[in-house]
């Protein structure tokens, strides 16, 4: 507001009594109005433009400008000087936003001295400290129609307190100006006394501004004596030149951003609380270096992966990353940083150029199994057909576009050549097994022919000798006799034989029925221990017969039964020297779903290298022994194929001198 003038609150009122403004209202109201001796503009409320729509001869001749110059233009247009990107602020803010808030707050807004140069028209200026007011103009409504600029001439003012008592007027003003910042800050003398300390400044300082005021800082802070901080504040002193640093503060156990500004009357020292921002920088250092460590191990981890990894750029497919495995399938070249078919070019036209690309823009995934390709792994060797299990997947980017392609998998053409290999053994094993298996049935055939032709003559042989033996042919002598029954002896040894030979032939044709029923195994074994009696006495051996209870049953073909163990029996009176022992028993298993009939001898025994070829045909276990025992090496053979055709096993155990044991295992009878 002018000296002796109207106030900026009647001139409100004015303007809200007069509803239609002042641009159109009446015509002594607008004389009135800038006849006023205040400094006034009316502003239209179009930010960011501020339209001046009348001003008033004080404030025309203040700004030595004419009322043609001003009206309908922008307040900047008008006032460059003040524009934000021209003009420092001063106070609160500058005159744009006092405005501005204005608009936003719909309250007055009384801004901070400002020190201006005013330009007149013909380039003349003039310097000038205003104190502005910014008031909302209301309509009827309610809503604001204009903005109100009082300007309050105070360069005069200042003037004369500043001959007055310019020390306490600068202080004040100082204090003004600087109770405005929010930051921060205290103000020292040369001899490094506080004169001033912001509000802001106490939390931070840990104390009071009236502590402070006229001690010093060494005196306060003895600790910053030595401190980072020292040669920066005395520096500042010093030489006039702002300094900066940032360091922990131990005392104050903070980060602090202090910056030291010289003027006339000493140092004004400006700082912040920085610890929230260098914890998070410490924590962000932290974070990287994890996520750094992890990316090297990551990186590490796919380099010596077994499965070979490459990732490919762009739509040029140019090689970003490879690990070892993948060097090793292409022959160790120096791939990265080059195009897929400028480093490989025999892979052009196998077509994976064209999966790359379409996994990159489709983003659907690519698996292919066992895909043949042809690789120049050498320089100058013919091309190598690998076989290669991979996955094609997209790589994507945060903002969702796909840059690339990962490829991983692993080089399987050893296991596809080695079973392609297996597969040939395979086709050759079985026409092998099938040669083998026509062989063995055409030997069984010629057995079984053999073995029937040979009994007839030897049927013969017998039938004529006992004719003769009869006396049908003439008398016979004792001496014919003998001769007689040694020929009769040698036929029935021959016949046994070829019995043996035709029941392994007819065995390994499986022409063998078998006729399972429950069977007692106390009956079979009490028949069979009769049987064999003869020979037992003849060898001049003992036979112990366990007593086997009588409602155990094997599900079995008695006769086969019979004959096993009957078989068993005979190797075991023939192989055990006279004196010997020879035990027979019939047991249920544990479990009770098997029957166990065992044969135990003291005879010779099997050593542990020939024991598992006992059960081959025609063998003996010891070659010298077909001269002085009986036998073509098939009863074994038979018994364990008679076993396994109802559905059990013949097993054996030996001791080379001491004795063998032989064990049936057979299903058990409901």
């Amino acid at each position: 507001m002018g000296d002796g003038g109207a106030g900026p609150l009647e001139m409100e009122l004015a303007f809200q009594r007069r509803t239609s403004g002042v641009p159109d209202g009446d015509p002594d109201f607008r004389a009135l109005f800038e006849a006023a001796p205040g400094n006034y503009l009316v502003l239209a409320p179009d930010a960011p433009r501020f339209t001046i729509v009348a001003a008033s001869d004080a404030y025309l001749a203040a700004m030595l400008r004419t009322r043609d110059d001003m009206l309908g233009r922008g307040l900047f247009q008008v006032f460059p000087d003040v524009n934000p990107e021209n003009a420092q602020r001063s106070g609160v803010a500058n005159l744009r936003a006092s405005l501005e808030r204005v608009l936003s707050t719909r309250a007055e807004h009384r801004m901070a001295i400002q020190r201006c140069d005013v330009e007149a028209p013909d380039g003349s200026r003039a310097v000038r400290s205003w104190s502005p007011l910014n008031c909302p103009v209301f309509d009827s409504s309610g809503e604001i129609r204009y903005l109100l600029h009082c300007v309050q001439d105070v360069t005069d003012r200042i003037a004369e307190r500043a001959a007055a008592t310019s020390a306490e007027r600068g202080a004040a003003e100082m204090r003004a100006v600087f109770e405005s910042i929010a930051d921060a800050f205290y103000l020292l003398d040369r001899e490094w006394r506080f004169t001033h300390v912001n509000d802001a400044a106490e939390p931070l300082l840990h104390t009071t501004r009236d502590k402070l005021l006229g001690r010093t800082l060494w005196e306060m802070f003895p600790d910053v004596i030595g401190s980072v901080f020292e040669g920066p504040y005395r520096e500042a002193m010093a030489t006039g030149r702002p300094t900066t640093v940032e360091a922990w503060f131990e005392p104050l156990g903070a980060w602090f951003d202090v910056r030291s500004y010289p003027w006339p009357g000493g140092l004004m020292v400006h700082f912040r609380d920085v610890s929230e921002r260098k914890a998070a920088e410490a924590e962000r250092e932290q974070l990287l270096r994890a996520l750094e460590v992890e990316r090297s191990r990551l990186a590490e981890v796919f380099r010596r992966a077994p499965t070979f990894i490459t990732v490919f750029r762009g739509p040029e497919q140019v090689y970003d990353f490879v690990n070892e495995a993948y060097y090793q399938l292409v022959g160790h070249r120096e791939i990265v940083g080059k195009p897929l078919l400028e480093a490989l070019p025999e892979i052009r036209g196998q077509g994976f150029e064209e999966i790359l690309e379409r996994v990159r823009q489709t983003g659907e995934p690519w698996v292919g199994r066992e895909t043949p390709v042809l690789l120049q792994r050498t320089p100058g060797a013919p091309l190598e057909a690998r076989y290669l299990d991979m996955v094609f997947q997209p790589m994507t980017e945060a903002d969702g576009t796909r840059s690339g392609v990962v490829v991983h998998g692993s080089d399987i053409t050893a296991q596809v050549l080695a079973r392609r290999e297996v597969e040939v053994l395979l086709v050759e094993s079985e026409r092998a097994r099938d040669d083998a298996e026509a062989a063995n049935r055409a030997k069984s055939e010629f057995l079984a022919v053999m073995s029937h032709e040979l009994r007839t003559p030897l049927n013969a042989i017998g039938g004529y000798a006992e004719l003769i033996e009869l006396g049908i042919r003439g008398p016979v002598t004792a001496e014919q006799r003998a001769d007689l029954e040694r020929i009769q002896q040698s036929q029935r040894h021959l016949l046994g034989l070829i019995n043996g030979v035709l029941n392994y032939a007819r065995v390994e044709a499986g022409a063998v029925h078998y006729a399972a029923d429950a069977v007692q195994v106390a009956e079979v074994l009490a028949t069979c221990e009769a049987l064999i009696a003869p020979q037992v006495r003849a060898r001049g051996l003992m036979l112990e017969r366990t007593d086997c209870d009588e409602a155990l049953l094997v599900l079995a073909d008695r006769e086969k039964l019979q004959q096993i163990v009957l078989n068993l029996l005979s190797n075991a009176v023939k192989f055990t020297d006279p004196g010997g022992h020879v035990s027979l028993r019939g047991v249920p298993s544990s479990d009770g779903t098997r029957v166990i009939v065992q044969v135990t001898d003291t005879g010779i025994g099997i050593a542990a290298e020939q024991l598992e070829h006992a059960f081959e045909p025609f063998v003996q276990i010891d070659a010298k022994l077909t001269r002085t025992r009986e036998g073509t090496g098939l009863g074994l053979a038979i018994s364990r194929d008679l076993a396994r055709g109802m559905g059990g096993e013949l097993t054996a155990e030996s001791v080379l001198g001491v004795g063998s044991t032989f064990t049936v295992t057979l299903p058990a009878a409901a």
